[in-house]
């Protein structure tokens, strides 16, 4: 489950981030924010501190609120265009 864990959570988050960071929709800080909580989460493993996790948890929740709201402005008709 650890492996799971790694690569659904950290790796998954990670590369979330960075498809945003690369995304023309989207502004690239918000994929910044997104990376939030892989950096955030490691940092604790490390250092021993949950702050880190939890301001990186924050941050990761802003930035996927921005991509949520991008999502619920595009319209019906580009979405059907998409596929």
């Amino acid at each position: 489950f650890l492996f799971l864990f790694v690569i659904g959570n950290l790796v998954g988050t990670f590369l979330l981030g960075l498809a945003v960071i690369l995304s023309r929709s989207l502004p690239w800080w918000v994929g910044v924010l997104i990376l939030g909580w892989p950096i955030g989460h490691v940092t604790n493993l490390i250092v021993g501190s949950e702050w880190f996790a939890v301001g990186g948890g924050l941050l990761e929740i802003v930035g996927l609120s921005v991509v949520a709201a991008a999502a619920l402005r595009t319209p019906n008709s580009v979405w059907a265009q998409r596929g």
